[in-house]
């Protein structure tokens, strides 16, 4: 008797653990590229309900950071296409502050990835409440 329930223990321990692992993989693939977040989409949808949460918070997260990265771009070809047009060295100074964004939504990114693999729901610095307020019922 004693021996079957040990059994059952360490089943049902590798079992939670190969849901934790599932759930970071489902985590750390959203951020990671635009094929990962729709790999990650996938993954999280064939869970049950109670086994999404996890994966649906960084799906946000990095949903968020994506529409943020686009419209980034957008706005900054427009910038500089726009400023192109007057002078070449306003429009260079430009790149500048492009290159100080890029490195901050890089931050972001890598700050994404570390919670997912440490398993945390943690928020993006600065942005991340917005994210999780503006898509609070996506991805469950």
């Amino acid at each position: 008797m004693e021996k079957e329930s040990v059994e059952e223990k360490e089943t049902e321990n590798i079992s939670v653990s190969n849901e934790q692992e599932s759930d970071k993989l489902v985590a750390v693939l959203a951020y990671l590229s635009l094929i990962g977040f729709i790999i990650a989409i996938v993954l999280n949808a064939s869970k049950k309900e109670e086994d999404k949460k996890f994966g649906a918070f960084h799906l946000r997260q990095a949903l968020g950071l994506l529409i943020l990265g686009l419209a980034f771009l957008v706005v900054d070809a427009v910038i500089k296409t726009t400023l192109l047009a007057f002078s070449m060295s306003l429009a260079s100074s430009l790149n500048f502050i492009s290159f100080i964004l890029s490195t901050l939504f890089l931050a972001f990114t890598f700050f994404g990835v570390w919670n997912a693999i440490n398993g945390e729901e943690k928020k993006l610095p600065l942005v991340g409440h917005y994210f999780a307020s503006l898509l609070k019922n996506t991805f469950e």
